[in-house]
Parts: structure tokens; C-alpha cells; sequence
């Protein structure tokens, strides 16, 4: 999915990490990549939602962390 983000492809993107999610639901990796394609399509309401499923399974990703309070703090400004 991220190489198909990082040519622009946003659909086909979140096509491979819904397969992704579906067949893991806890993947760590792709549950990142989709908060950040949210985030790439600007919506940031729908990464901060994945970010916040990432933490509760995946509670020592300081990287999630980080994403998800400067997240809150640009909805915020």
C-alpha cells in the first residue's frame, strides 16, 4: 500500500491496507500507514480515530503517540 501512496494512488493505498486489516486487524504497520493516508487525504478526524485503535493495542508506540497529539493539536488550532 505505501508504494502505491507514495505514487499518488491514494485509492489503491487504502484498498491494500483494508486486505491487510482484514486478514490483521491488530497489524501495527498497517494501522500506521492508514492513519497516515487519512492524514495525506486530509482527513484528519478518520487518522486520529486509527491512531487512537493503534495505541489501544499497540500502547508502546511512542511514534503513534507523537502523530496523534500533534494531530489533536492542529484540530484544535
Amino acid at each position: 500500500g505505501y508504494l502505491y501512496l507514495t505514487e499518488g494512488n491514494a485509492i489503491l493505498a487504502e484498498q491494500l491496507y483494508n486486505k491487510a486489516l482484514i486478514l490483521d486487524p491488530d497489524n501495527e504497520d498497517a494501522l500506521m500507514n492508514m492513519a497516515g493516508l487519512f492524514n495525506f487525504k486530509g482527513n484528519t478526524k478518520e487518522a486520529i480515530n486509527v491512531l487512537k485503535q493503534l495505541i489501544k493495542k499497540h500502547p508502546n508506540n511512542k511514534k503513534a503517540v507523537e502523530i496523534l497529539k500533534a494531530l489533536e493539536a492542529k484540530k484544535h488550532a
